[in-house]
């Protein structure tokens, strides 16, 4: 094996890495945003009414609210609302 074949192929592997890196990014920064959205909108209190505990309800009231933003991203985006490649 030659330098050269060692160099291409550790560029490769750091090219598809930053593929990778940049497939995940928006998905990353819109949960962090959203994430962020919550905690200013929600207070501790009103979550801590909602889901008071670890029972099977509260496990289904977080997964139709997680479910209904899941939707609302998939309408704003299918509305061109939302520019994500």
């Amino acid at each position: 094996m030659t330098i050269i074949t060692v160099l291409h192929s550790v560029l490769e592997a750091l090219y598809m890495a930053f593929a990778m890196f940049w497939e995940i990014l928006w998905p990353l920064i819109l949960g962090f945003a959203l994430s962020g959205i919550v905690q200013a909108v929600v207070s501790k209190r009103e979550m801590s009414r909602l889901l008071p505990d670890d029972s099977p309800r509260s496990l289904a009231i977080a997964c139709l609210l997680g479910g209904g933003l899941f939707l609302m991203f998939l309408r704003c985006r299918r509305t061109g609302a939302l520019a994500v490649p």
